[in-house]
C-alpha cells in the first residue's frame, strides 16, 4: 500500500476514536442526543473500567433527556478482569459472560416504558 494512502486511513480511523471536548461519541454532536426522545437506558461504567469511562456514560445520561443513568449488577472491576481473563485464554468466555445479568434491570425498564 502507498504509505501515504496508509496514513490517510489510520488517521481517519484515529479521528474516529479520538475523544470530542463536545461529545462523548464520535460524530454526534449534542444536538442529536438532546433530538432522543425515546425512553433511554444507560448503565453506568465502572470507575476502573480504562476503555468504557465512568465520564462517559454519566455524559452520555446528561445529554439523553428524561434517560436513566443505573450501576450495572457486576463490581467496579468486571470489564479490566474479563479482559485480562479472556487475553490470557484462562476461563473460557467471553468479554460478555457476564452481560446476562443485565436482563432483568433491562425488562424492568422495558415494562416501566412501554
Amino acid at each position: 500500500m502507498d504509505p501515504d494512502k496508509f496514513i490517510a486511513i489510520m488517521q481517519k480511523w484515529a479521528a474516529a476514536y479520538a475523544p470530542s471536548g463536545i461529545s462523548p461519541v464520535p460524530e454526534m454532536q449534542p444536538r442529536h442526543f438532546a433530538q432522543l426522545n425515546m425512553p433511554t437506558l444507560v448503565f453506568r461504567s465502572g470507575r476502573s473500567d480504562l476503555s468504557h469511562t465512568r465520564a462517559t456514560s454519566e455524559w452520555v445520561h446528561r445529554l439523553i433527556p428524561h434517560s436513566l443513568l443505573l450501576e450495572p449488577p457486576w463490581d467496579d472491576n468486571e470489564w479490566n478482569r474479563r479482559s485480562a481473563q479472556t487475553m490470557a485464554g484462562t476461563d473460557g468466555h467471553t468479554l460478555f459472560r457476564s452481560w446476562p445479568k443485565l436482563v432483568p434491570a433491562i425488562v424492568d425498564f422495558l415494562v416501566s416504558n412501554p
